[in-house]
């Protein structure tokens, strides 16, 4: 289709109306600036002024392209770039795009002047009429003018790629504020945070044009990830003093994340909080105050050493966010930031530069006192001492008793355990084998989380078979088929964890770095020790293998044999816990030292 005077002269008053509308937008949106700020950003719009008629005097076209491009697109009409009149009309938009470009520099000085349309696209009202419908909201209008500028200057961006211009019944082009319902302007920090939640569960992950959302992904990310996000959302909407992210500064997003860091590590935690984060910070830094001077007066007056003195003071300070909690909350914020740009509620991340570089949270890593986590070697003795393995069990198959045994001989994960399907123990080879996989209502960690590794010779020997035959005579589907998912999660990692912290508590044998996962640890230490194979040691652990001469030649992975001695070889002293089935091990198990020395002597 030619390209129609009536077309063209219609695709030329779009274009212009949209560049004024969209710089009246930002302008009324920005927050106030310096002086020099505004000389600077002055010297952007002429650079970028410059760069265009640079390119009418070169002829150069291809910084017109894309804009018309969008136009056209907006507008319905069909624009044949074949058509000789083409390279009229880019030059035209170049001219067009410098007369607006002008009219902002003469705007932000305010010198208004009501009709800036050029005399070559000044007529009467064009014959071709854009849908009734057409959105007249740019939706990228809310970055700071240098940047637009930047954007123009460069010719690699459009702004009109996600913008369009509503048809009126009048096309001239007069100076209008834009509707109350403006991408840049409506959304809140918090509406742009929640729809990009509801996205991410809903199975989108880029958000490019025309992605197909994945719902098992998304799935999988509102039961492991949607809960940081909202508790980052609802932390970083306390701590900034604006609502919405066309009014946030670099000095407000820096001040933010420097209060961040200084936040007690048990700020949130409760859904009873009611401290705001600078009530909770104030409150901390007030509580180390009074600790110190007590303590600095108490030692003195005792004849205490310095060093004891400062011992004590350091021992007494509230612990604060963690350097890896911190980070985190920068990443899911830049996630939002990120997507609020893919959506058109802003022109550009502001969290760029204000997120640690490597170096920056190694530094911080290194700074802050160590809380690695430990392994269960020489204190399972003090776990198997308590109630559950000691006393007969009210449920033969309580899932506190087989889960640290499970997880200890094998270095399975928490949630790999207690979703195990009663299929998946199943005897291969002669073998009996756990089959870690992707199955309904199961889900793994990542690719490397399908696995089958042999049973521990010990949970053979204890029974882990005999409950499985119970469970498939009972018809139950699951291994552990009375533990229930959390209301937040959704795993059954979150309900057993709580109920194995409350079991240690209980019993006295709490240690914040000696978990669940610590039983991983343990094996993947045990593994090592025993001379393991890395290769055949991350196939256990179900992490991913780098060794080509595994992953390309070695396809069906590693016997079930060899496995079966490898797993073996990890050592537990299983003789102090009560056997679940049949009669016990021991007359009294809760003697240690007279059944060790039985089982020397025997």
């Amino acid at each position: 289709m030619a390209i129609t005077p009536a077309e063209m002269e219609h695709l030329l008053v779009a274009l212009m109306r949209f560049q004024i509308e969209a710089a009246d937008c930002a302008r009324e949106l920005a927050p106030s600036r310096t002086l020099e700020a505004a000389r600077y950003e002055q010297d952007c719009a002429t650079a970028a002024l410059d760069t265009l008629r640079q390119a009418v005097f070169l002829r150069d076209r291809e910084i017109a392209r894309q804009p018309l491009r969008d136009v056209a697109d907006r507008l319905g009409i069909t624009l044949d770039e074949q058509d000789p009149d083409w390279n009229r009309l880019a030059i035209r938009a170049l001219q067009t795009m410098i007369s607006a470009g002008e009219e902002s520099l003469k705007r932000d000085l305010g010198q208004s002047i009501p009709d800036c349309v050029p005399v070559f696209v000044r007529s009467q009202r064009p014959a071709v009429h854009a849908p009734n419908n057409f959105c007249d909201i740019p939706q990228e209008v809310s970055r700071q003018p240098e940047l637009q500028n930047a954007e123009r200057s460069s010719g690699t961006r459009s702004q009109l790629s996600d913008a369009g211009v509503k048809d009126r019944q009048d096309p001239a082009p007069t100076a209008k504020s834009l509707p109350e319902d403006s991408k840049a302007s409506a959304k809140t920090i918090d509406d742009i945070g929640q729809a990009y939640i509801a996205a991410r569960c809903e199975g989108y992950t880029k958000f490019r044009p025309h992605e197909q959302p994945d719902p098992a992904t998304g799935t999988s990310w509102q039961k492991n990830s949607a809960q940081n996000v909202r508790s980052t959302l609802r932390l970083i909407t306390a701590m900034l003093p604006v609502s919405h992210l066309t009014e946030v500064t670099d000095e407000m997003l820096a001040e933010a994340w420097k209060s961040v860091a200084r936040l007690p590590n048990t700020f949130g935690r409760s859904p009873k909080e009611r401290r705001t984060p600078a009530e909770a910070i104030a409150e901390a830094n007030m509580t180390e105050r009074k600790q110190e001077a007590l303590l600095r007066a108490r030692l003195t007056a005792e004849g205490a050493s310095p060093g004891k003195i400062e011992a004590a003071i350091l021992a007494s300070r509230v612990p604060r966010l963690r350097a890896a909690t911190v980070y985190r909350h920068m990443q899911d914020f830049q996630r939002i930031v990120k997507y609020a740009v893919a959506q058109g509620y802003s022109q550009h991340n502001i969290m760029e530069h204000h997120i640690w570089t490597k170096a920056e949270y190694d530094r911080r890593e290194l700074l802050q006192e160590d809380n690695k986590r430990n392994t269960w070697i020489g204190h399972l003795d003090a776990l198997f001492r308590t109630s559950i393995f000691q006393q007969p069990l009210e449920d033969f198959g309580d899932p506190m008793f087989w889960a640290p045994l499970i997880s200890v001989h094998h270095g399975l994960r928490s949630e790999e355990i207690l979703q195990l399907a009663v299929s998946d123990l199943q005897e291969i080879d002669g073998i009996w084998c756990i089959n870690l996989r992707q199955g309904a209502g199961q889900t793994l960690k990542s690719h490397a989380g399908r696995r089958t590794i042999p049973v521990h010779r010990n949970l053979v020997d204890f029974g882990l078979i005999e409950l499985v035959q119970r469970r498939k005579r009972e018809g139950e589907p699951r291994l552990f088929p009375w533990i229930e998912r959390s209301a937040t999660k959704k795993t059954f990692t979150e309900t057993f964890s709580k109920a194995f912290t409350a079991y240690r508590q209980t019993h006295r044998i709490y240690d914040k770095g000696r978990d669940f996962h610590s039983f991983r640890t343990t094996v993947n230490h045990c593994l090592i020790e025993t001379d393991c194979p890395d290769t055949q040691r991350r196939y256990i652990m179900g992490h991913v293998e780098r060794d080509v001469g595994i992953t390309n030649y070695n396809p069906d992975g590693f016997s079930k044999k060899m496995l079966q001695k490898r797993i073996d070889a990890i050592e537990i002293d299983m003789s102090m816990v009560r056997r679940p089935f049949g009669p016990s091990n021991a007359d009294n198990v809760t003697d240690i030292a007279t059944l060790q020395a039985r089982n020397r002597s025997a």
